[in-house]
């Protein structure tokens, strides 16, 4: 199997949750440093292609140039049907390169915040383990809108657009997912003073929340890199130009064809399903690290 390639935007990022499924799976994965490397994979040596977070604006193109190189890449990867996940900035870039509006959250958010899943959510094999309304780690100050032809996947109270789904393999997620507690902690290590000065709490008071919340992510997050494993693992299914955006064809619940190995997959999901009901609870969005994590 080729390497899932994890692009990051500046340390302390890693793909946590994920490098453990990886790590148990023996799915082989590197890094890309964006700021720092000048060659960069061609999407033929790749199984899949997982985009972190950072804390700056998806916009900021002219100070980092790196994020043109990165929508290009994405674009030309969902046209490719290659499995593609974006996270918390990297979904925002994601939506940009698609040709959707980055903005200002109508409400920042950090630690853990409840996410609905819509009815696309609860059938899809990569959302459906946080069913029914988990509780998941945020930190963030920007939002995406949704690209033309996305299917909503999971819907915010405060901030609506919280996952979705660009053709058949390509998945954005507004929160961290991928976080361990290990990695939050480097994270509130990192921006201590930002935490304090703009988000009026404390490293300290993030992580009583993350030790109280984080292990229900934990468990629906690994199932949901379990399916990322399965799509990267099927490139019968991954045709040049699959993806055809028709104007207005945003959807909020709307499905797709399943394919006979997605519908076998789907049984797969639904009877190992995880619930978070009774689970979760804090606040920080991925977009946040931007004003620290995104």
């Amino acid at each position: 199997m080729k390497p899932v390639l994890a692009i990051r935007h500046h340390l302390p990022h890693e793909l946590g949750v994920a490098a453990e499924v990886f790590d148990e799976l023996g799915v082989p994965y590197r890094y890309l440093d964006a700021w720092a490397e000048r060659d960069w994979p061609g999407l033929d040596d790749v199984s899949a292609l997982i985009v972190l977070g950072g804390e700056m604006n998806a916009d900021e193109v002219d100070r980092y140039p790196f994020l043109g190189r990165e929508r290009t890449l994405l674009r030309q990867a969902v046209e490719r049907d290659l499995p593609v996940m974006g996270i918390c900035l990297g979904a925002q870039v994601l939506a940009r390169a698609l040709g959707a509006d980055i903005r200002r959250s109508p409400v920042p958010e950090l630690g853990f915040r409840p996410v609905s899943l819509t009815a696309a959510g609860l059938d899809d094999p990569l959302t459906a383990p946080f069913r029914p309304r988990p509780e998941v780690f945020q930190w963030h100050v920007d939002t995406f809108d949704l690209p033309d032809g996305a299917v909503l996947l999971g819907v915010g109270d405060d901030v609506p657009h919280q996952a979705f789904r660009i053709g058949r393999s390509a998945y954005a997620f507004q929160f961290h997912l991928e976080a361990t507690k290990s990695g939050i902690a480097a994270w509130c290590k990192h921006w201590a003073a930002d935490l304090r000065e703009h988000w009026a709490t404390t490293p300290e008071a993030v992580m009583h929340d993350v030790r109280e919340r984080h292990a229900a992510q934990r468990s629906a997050a690994r199932e949901s890199f379990r399916a990322l494993v399965e799509l990267a693992r099927e490139p019968v299914r991954r045709l040049s130009g699959t993806y055809h955006p028709a104007k207005g064809a945003t959807t909020s619940s709307g499905t797709r064809p399943a394919s006979t190995s997605e519908r076998a997959r789907s049984k797969t999901s639904r009877a190992s399903r995880i619930s978070l009901s009774d689970s979760v609870r804090g606040g920080v969005s991925s977009s946040t690290f931007e004003r620290r994590p995104t």
